[in-house]
């Protein structure tokens, strides 16, 4: 059986963790073979989630008059550095500061971070009211002067572009991209998503160190110049941010396809194939009567 490793499948695993969309371009050409896994997309696997942490590990320690003196977190790598732009929310124009990881170079000799991965470059964040405060927008860019990379020490990712948080209450984010750029090994591919991100523990507490959450929605991303692959989670993604437990979700259910084949079957991910939530890393891939089960590695 052919392998093909097209890495514009990674950004589903970029968008929400999915770990099989490399098999579901293997099983739609291959419907009479064993399903196969590629280790070339597990560079791309739970990286919104990553990212995704440690701007609610910085964002959520803010109070209502602005940035605090100094962010403390487990979760934050030692080198990194937040500059303030505007650390006040009570000029009425909102906080705004940068998160610089360093260089890559640099980090890949430092000891991994809370998920595993390694982390570079900067994004910017605004914040145009106190973060926890219902109706509060929240924008972060990533641009190409300085971009962020996130992935292992082999095939980093980077990202460009702007994401949108809309606290839509105490506990909800509403989260949105429409043009989001990621580029790896020399290819570029943009994406859409539309994801809401529950927080289900932790909630009276700042940062999102040792919380639970779930996120819903879809994502939408150019398979070729003619061609979208969508992604729906079917049953809710659950992560649970500790130590040991923090590279893949604990449960949840996506089905992949093409966005012009919603009437056809498609490929379903199921993370928790054994019911039993374990911080294990295991899922299961179903297409056409056909299951298998593997364990994901950390590196490719």
């Amino acid at each position: 059986m052919q392998k093909i490793a097209k890495p514009i499948f990674g950004l589903f695993l970029v968008f929400i963790g999915v770990l099989g969309v490399q098999s579901c371009e293997n099983i739609h050409q291959n419907q009479g073979d064993e399903i196969e896994t590629h280790d070339e997309y597990i560079v791309f696997q739970n990286q919104l989630f990553s990212i995704f942490e440690i701007i609610e590990e910085i964002a959520d320690q803010t109070t209502p008059q602005g940035l605090p003196e100094h962010w403390k977190s487990p979760m934050l790598p030692k080198n990194i550095k937040i500059e303030k732009k505007d650390s006040s929310y009570l000029d009425g124009n909102g906080v705004e500061f940068e998160v610089d990881f360093g260089t890559w170079k640099n980090n890949i000799q430092l000891p991994l971070d809370l998920d595993g991965k390694v982390k570079a470059g900067k994004f910017k964040v605004r914040i145009d009211k106190f973060y926890q405060e219902i109706g509060s927008h929240m924008s972060v860019e990533f641009n190409g002067s300085e971009p962020f990379m996130i992935g292992d020490s082999s095939a980093p990712l980077t990202w460009m572009g702007e994401m949108e948080f809309i606290r839509m209450d105490f506990n909800l984010l509403k989260v949105t991209a429409n043009s989001l750029q990621m580029e790896v090994l020399n290819l570029k591919r943009t994406a859409s998503c539309n994801l809401k991100i529950e927080k289900t523990s932790g909630m009276g507490t700042p940062g999102i160190f040792e919380d639970s959450y779930k996120v819903s929605g879809d994502v939408l991303a150019n398979v070729d110049e003619d061609d979208l692959l969508k992604v729906t989670i079917n049953s809710p993604l659950v992560k649970r941010v500790e130590w040991g437990c923090s590279s893949s979700p604990l449960k949840g259910i996506l089905i992949i396809q093409g966005e012009k084949d919603e009437n056809k079957q498609g490929v379903t991910v199921d993370f928790d194939p054994f019911n039993n939530e374990a911080c294990d890393d295991w899922v299961r891939l179903q297409f056409a009567g056909k299951t298998k089960d593997f364990k994901i590695p950390m590196n490719p």
